[in-house]
């Protein structure tokens, strides 16, 4: 019975099961061990348009140390890749909340794995993902002209 739902999930998406068909702008789907992701495959053609895709931006984690990739902006809403398999999406609503909440604050970002209440982290926790995404989100916002730095771990939302 779940399987039979699971197929006309992918039907009603434009997969059918892996007989060649595939509807104009359907995405191919990839189940992974703690999840399901969507992504592009080689095969698909996709109109850029119609997604946030358009651009890959490299930034650096908050420490600096570590590069990451993102797609669209914080108006757009962005498509973070993390842990080479998941994509954390976080829609521009979500951001104008974020500004909205810390606007005029100098805060901690919180981007340890249990961030510290009234930080980004954990509002982001919160609000949008359990997955620690608090480093990549202030980067952001710091790149796009949203925020600035305020020592090791402090962030102004302007």
């Amino acid at each position: 019975m779940e399987a039979h739902r699971v197929e006309e999930y992918f039907l009603e998406y434009g997969l059918d099961g892996g007989k060649g068909d595939r509807r104009k702008g359907s995405r191919m789907v990839y189940a992974f061990k703690r999840g399901i992701s969507t992504k592009l495959s080689p095969l698909d053609k996709y109109d850029q348009s119609n997604c946030n895709m358009k651009k890959p931006k490299i930034s650096q984690t908050w420490a600096g140390k570590t590069e990451f990739t993102y797609f669209g902006s914080v108006t757009e809403g962005t498509t973070i890749p993390i842990y080479g398999y998941q994509r954390v999406i976080i829609s521009a609503s979500h951001y104008e909340s974020l500004l909205d909440q810390f606007r005029g604050c100098t805060v901690d970002l919180g981007t340890s794995f249990s961030p510290p209440g009234g930080s980004i982290g954990e509002w982001l926790k919160s609000n949008v993902t359990k997955t620690k995404i608090a480093p990549q989100v202030g980067a952001i916002l710091i790149a796009e002209g949203y925020a600035e730095r305020i020592g090791q771990s402090g962030i102004k939302i302007l």
